[in-house]
């Protein structure tokens, strides 16, 4: 499935957040959004599932625009996890992730809608979680539900703002792994994260914004010390051992 974004822009209470911005994203293509606080990141992925009504251009999903879709129609094509919630509700793993089924229930869940979670579930190694209540969990394990409940709607693209924000070193690798292995099965995923070191590992594809705008935009050909330093104001030193990048920020 294909995302298009064909320049879009938009504003809060007339301020530009984001501006002509235009890409395409591709079946199974794992795209980091990285950038300095304020960049638009968050607000992009919003648009993208159109929790935010885009003010110019359009946003298409092989060739339909969001807006054109309803809003079932448009939960079985795209998934978004929040960084976080603050309302988190009393329920357990299974019926947190159940939860995901809502575009495909009536008035009551199926048998297929229960499999699935289920299938979900396992899939993530959460069978140990399942009967346990949601508040206990500590925030990776919440994180990983989240994911769970957004796979549940079982979605061709998967966006995520800021997953590992909260999350310590192991379980950032934890959700991280997972997401590398759903792009590889074709799931779309648009990662929206601070960590450039954990972008450049992780994305297939990054996408570098500034002041609302793409600043630069590629696969690893675009990690350099000037796009780097240009985009966060800093001085950078990157290493390249095999495949793998480094980026060390040395100062102001």
């Amino acid at each position: 499935m294909k995302i298009s974004i064909q320049d879009i822009e938009f504003s809060y209470n007339g301020v530009p957040a984001l501006e002509s911005i235009s890409e395409k994203f591709g079946k199974g293509d794992f795209i980091a959004l990285v950038g300095p606080n304020g960049s638009g990141k968050s607000t992009l992925i919003k648009c993208l599932n159109g929790i935010l009504k885009v003010h110019k251009g359009v946003v298409l999903i092989d060739e339909k625009a969001i807006n054109s879709l309803t809003p079932n129609e448009l939960a079985k094509e795209i998934a978004y996890v929040p960084q976080s919630e603050n309302k988190k509700p009393v329920l357990t793993v299974f019926d947190i992730v159940l939860l995901g089924r809502k575009p495909y229930i009536n008035w009551k869940p199926s048998k297929h809608d229960l499999k699935i979670t289920a299938e979900i579930i396992n899939l993530l190694h959460l069978e140990t979680l399942a009967l346990k209540d949601f508040n206990k969990l500590s925030g990776g394990q919440q994180q990983i539900v989240y994911i769970a409940r957004a796979l549940a709607q079982e979605p061709d693209i998967l966006l995520l703002d800021e997953p590992t924000a909260n999350l310590d070193i192991r379980h950032q690798v934890e959700v991280l792994e997972i997401l590398k292995e759903l792009a590889r099965k074709g799931i779309t995923i648009v990662i929206a994260l601070h960590d450039i070191n954990i972008a450049v590992r992780y994305a297939s594809r990054i996408m570098m914004l500034k002041e609302g705008k793409v600043f630069a935009s590629g696969g690893k050909e675009i990690i350099n010390e000037q796009n780097i330093e240009n985009l966060y104001d800093i001085k950078v030193k990157i290493f390249r051992e095999d495949s793998r990048i480094f980026i060390i920020p040395e100062g102001i």
